[in-house]
């Protein structure tokens, strides 16, 4: 209540304590009840503010996807397996690899930050054929296709609140002949990396899945999850254009091994 320099302040009501505030049109009257309820409301509106920039912190700090080591130790290398897998063209030719074996190394951001999301890998595809003819990676045994590059763990889907984490391999061209056709193999594939933000782990599974030649995931988040880029794959064949080409395997990455040389669980938070 509002009341002009020049009138008089209201009685006492009975049971109510008034607090007087001088203003300069006046005096500002109001219970201790109301002062109480502004001091609360003031309150929450700080905490709110609060609460709202650490999400925005922790969000800004948790760039990418993390893979984090049991007692606080993190992963130095890695080692998986699968069974059959493919390498098909949207023309239409498809390579089968019986089995593959990947291997990798993870690479803190820096000796003071050992979040893990990156890092070089290579893939053993073995017993390779095209229709039947073999297959053969660059300095590789009869039937070997080796593929190098480096992985990184990236946000997918439309909304990073999916929590939906891809395993994102970024490959180096690779070069191998099935019979007397040269194949040349290079650019980007990514596959669903599973459990996420499920405690520690000894193993996890990587599903790449494509259709006539289309990966399945094409798109992941740029590091920061602002915006997205492309991931695609590409086989040659002799002398002709580079075509889209997808692969469908499962991985299963396990043998997580820290810098003690120690085989530890894993977490994938994302």
């Amino acid at each position: 209540m509002i009341v002009s320099a020049t009138a008089a302040i209201p009685a006492m009501q009975l049971g109510t304590a008034w607090v007087v505030r001088p203003i300069k049109s006046g005096y500002l009257l109001y219970t201790a009840k109301e002062r109480t309820m502004k001091r609360i409301r003031l309150i929450v509106e700080v905490a709110t503010a609060v609460l709202l920039f650490s999400v925005i912190a922790v969000a800004a700090a948790q760039a990418e996807p993390q893979l984090l080591g049991e007692k606080g130790r993190p992963a130095v290398t890695f080692k998986g397996s699968s069974g059959v897998g493919t390498i098909e063209t949207a023309s239409g030719k498809k390579i089968e690899c019986k089995a593959d074996s990947p291997s990798g190394t993870f690479e803190p951001e820096s000796p003071t930050n050992l979040t893990i999301t990156r890092g070089p890998f290579n893939i053993n595809f073995e017993n390779c054929s095209l229709t039947g003819t073999t297959c053969t990676g660059s300095g590789a045994g009869s039937g070997v296709i080796i593929v190098l590059g480096t992985f990184q763990l990236r946000w997918l889907g439309k909304e990073i609140t999916e929590h939906k984490v891809a395993f994102m391999a970024l490959l180096k061209e690779a070069s191998f002949t099935c019979g007397v056709i040269n194949f040349r193999l290079r650019g980007c594939v990514a596959g669903n990396i599973e459990p996420v933000n499920s405690g520690l782990k000894s193993t996890f599974s990587v599903l790449f899945r494509q259709e006539k030649g289309k990966q399945e995931i094409t798109e992941v988040f740029s590091v920061g999850g602002k915006e997205t880029e492309a991931c695609r794959m590409e086989l040659k064949e002799g002398t002709g254009a580079f075509e889209a080409a997808g692969l469908a395997t499962t991985e299963a990455l396990g043998s997580f091994v820290n810098h003690e040389g120690e085989t530890i669980k894993v977490e994938v938070m994302g």
